[in-house]
């Protein structure tokens, strides 16, 4: 029953909290049958529905002939649904879940996969990756016509070498168009994207003036469709770059002495014990290290307020140290200040140099492609694939200029040959018992950690490290594991390769470890050793008694929006306590600034892609209210910009007083149930106007 509330919309899945399900469970299951099918009645959506549930219990209570009723509705078809498989996306495969729906007499599973497009293919693996480009999560923009378009953008191949794989073009203007619809501050370079069956990298460069905005290569399609919006799933943006120990084991093999990372650790941890008492120190950190997501703090900063005193200041600055010294601890994430994380593309250029050290040439034609990395298209083999057999599909590269990072000898190791497994083709076409056969088999067959973690061992026991003929093979083993959902050729590790112990750096407790002696474990070490349990789990630093209050902040004129702003307040605050029980995050301040340290533990592909989802909630839902605090009405006529701006200053008083002065953090806490524990107040909704409230700040300063 509870689905068919969640399927209705009356529910949304992120206020499903502990409290909710601890309700449930308090309760027999007829009468949590009756309160969710009263529920299921309701019109309109529910923000709190651990009150509302709670609410419908203690009714049902008191009038027990509504609770016992009949004891079928309709033969409870609501519950009785019968779901079929549809499909998988790349992600859902390796978490071993899929989407299955529930035909409903006009729409079944066969007819949404025949809308999505044809698939003709004769290996099962290939045919439901194809099919699960469906279902990536996408922005969908604007809708292209077909003269706008060039289906037929020659590739770049040479020795059996596709150069161009999976890039393509848009004009500057269909580009500004997107950016406009994502609502971006800054038009990208670059969007990966998905349109009518092609998937791959787009990116912005002068058009012909023949009329077409979009060029799509043929490596680029990979089924048939008539859809014709352009959806984006990502574009290129300043992302920080770190290192990890996949690449300090690959750069310690090629000569980088150990000091060098001992000295970038230091140095990082350095910074982030001076977080909250140098705001210099604190402005590196937030505008090097956390990409957009240190913005509302760096503007604080800039604006005079401190950590020592404005207490949502802390918590963000807090969290950020907490999240980078756990990365260190569990990744040896270490943030490089000479790099860049870059979307990779192809461009009219000499060749950069050889193998993985390359050297970087002027192009002024380039000059207007920013955060992205152009591969040359010369050369015996594309630069990308020597990098882990990587393409220009969206894949991001490490770049670093840093001069301590440069193996020695300049060079770096012979490439791999990162040719795929031949795929398993079937005489006929591939049906749809098929591919559930596939996802079956890959729930057993499915084996890149496995084999990525026996790595990690071998490295650090090998005195070659890296070079030693075991990780050699398991690299091997590992290209072809990464390729099985598109090939369907399973890896098979042999027993040898299996570790029987592991380093201390790992943290197998379920299994036999050992210290380790190599860079990593002195690494892991330094950071275990000193870190505390506080250090690395914030919480919120205060309660509703001790919040200072800015009188430097109260504008005469805001008191007319103050009743609006404390509505604004709570439906927010719900939105983030929902948020916050969905996912079991601690404070607040985490969601806000997606430094996320407080998520149960799996592993960190899973952690990287529930904090992805967070931060992608959170944002929504900042711009939902960004877009409620930007709307102002004029009493009559158009305000001017400077009129607008006085109004907006108002408002932005308002919602820091109904956030922060002592009346209205009483109401806040009258407004918590009596036997709950207090919960820390919510500070983030005043800072959806951190300019505004930042601009009023320094008006004060002077």
């Amino acid at each position: 029953m509870l689905n068919a509330v969640l399927h209705k919309g009356i529910f949304n899945q992120h206020h499903l909290n502990d409290d909710f399900f601890k309700l449930l469970r308090a309760q027999n299951d007829g009468l949590n049958d009756a309160a969710l099918k009263h529920i299921w009645a309701y019109k309109r959506p529910i923000f709190d529905a651990c009150q509302r549930l709670k609410l419908v219990h203690d009714w049902l209570k008191r009038n027990l002939k509504i609770a016992a009723g009949p004891k079928a509705v309709d033969g409870n078809m609501e519950v009785r649904r019968r779901y079929s498989f549809l499909a998988f996306s790349s992600n859902q495969l390796r978490d071993k879940s899929a989407w299955f729906f529930a035909d409903d007499g006009k729409t079944t599973s066969a007819s949404i996969r025949k809308w999505m497009g044809k698939f003709h293919n004769k290996n099962a693996a290939k045919c439901a990756a194809r099919m699960g480009l469906c279902f990536s999560s996408t922005h969908a923009t604007v809708k292209t016509l077909l003269g706008e378009v060039n289906f037929e953008m020659e590739d770049i191949v040479r020795n059996d070498h596709v150069f161009s794989d999976g890039i393509g073009k848009i004009t500057p203007d269909l580009g500004m168009e997107v950016s406009e619809r994502l609502q971006l501050d800054d038009p990208p370079s670059a969007y990966q994207i998905r349109y009518a069956g092609y998937k791959g990298v787009i990116a912005v460069w002068p058009g012909k003036g023949d009329g077409v905005r979009l060029s799509l290569r043929k490596s680029m399609y990979k089924f048939s469709s008539s859809h014709s919006v352009l959806e984006i799933i990502s574009w290129t943006r300043f992302q920080p770059g770190f290192l990890n120990r996949q690449i300090i084991t690959l750069l310690s093999a090629l000569g980088v002495p150990d000091m060098v990372f001992w000295r970038m650790q230091e140095e990082m941890v350095s910074k982030l014990d001076h977080i909250l008492i140098d705001t210099n120190v604190a402005l590196e950190v937030l505008t090097t290290s956390c990409a957009e997501q240190g913005n509302t703090a760096a503007l604080m900063l800039t604006a005079g307020f401190k950590p020592q005193t404005e207490p949502h200041l802390k918590d963000m600055l807090l969290c950020v140290r907490a999240s980078q010294l756990r990365d260190l601890l569990s990744k040896a994430r270490i943030f490089v200040p000479k790099r860049k994380m870059a979307n990779g593309l192809p461009g009219r250029t000499r060749d950069i140099g050889t193998r993985s050290v390359l050297y970087p040439v002027d192009t002024p034609e380039l000059h207007h492609l920013v955060d992205c990395l152009v591969f040359p298209q010369k050369g015996e083999r594309p630069h990308a694939n020597e990098a882990s057999g990587s393409d220009l599909d969206g894949d991001l590269y490490f770049v670093s200029w840093e001069p301590d990072l440069i193996p020695p000898s300049k060079k770096s190791w012979i490439p791999l040959d990162y040719k795929p497994a031949e795929s398993k083709s079937q005489p006929r076409d591939v049906t749809h018992h098929d591919i559930i056969d596939f996802f079956v088999r890959s729930m057993v067959s499915e084996n890149v950690g496995v084999i990525c973690n026996a790595h990690v061992v071998h490295a650090d026991l090998s005195e070659f490290g890296a070079m030693d003929e075991r990780c050699i093979q398991l690299a091997e083993l590992a290209a072809i594991a990464v390729d099985f959902p598109k090939t369907g050729m399973k890896a098979e590790m042999p027993q040898s390769l299996k570790p029987k112990l592991y380093p201390d750096f790992m943290e197998k407790h379920e299994h036999q470890s050992y210290k380790s002696e190599k860079i990593l474990g002195k690494l892991y070490r330094a950071i275990r050793d000193a870190a505390t349990e506080s250090s690395l789990q914030p919480d919120s630093t205060s309660s509703h008694k001790d919040i200072p209050y800015d009188k430097d902040l109260e504008v005469p004129g805001a008191s007319d929006f103050l009743a609006a702003a404390w509505e604004d307040k709570c439906i927010y605050d719900s939105h983030v306590n929902a948020l916050m029980g969905h996912y079991r995050i601690r404070a607040e301040a985490e969601v806000v600034t997606g430094e996320i340290s407080s998520l149960p533990k799996c592993n960190s592909r899973k952690q990287g892609e529930l904090k992805e989802r967070i931060r992608k909630a959170y944002a929504g839902l900042r711009g939902e209210f960004r877009a409620v605090f930007e709307a102002v009405e004029p009493n009559g006529g158009l305000l001017s910009d400077e009129e607008k701006n006085l109004l907006l200053e108002f408002k932005a008083s308002a919602w820091y007083q109904v956030t922060y002065h002592p009346d209205w953090m009483k109401r806040a806490q009258e407004l918590s149930l009596p036997d709950v524990a207090e919960v820390s107040p919510r500070l983030s909704f005043a800072w959806i106007a951190a300019d505004y409230l930042a601009g009023i700040k320094m008006k004060r300063r002077r």
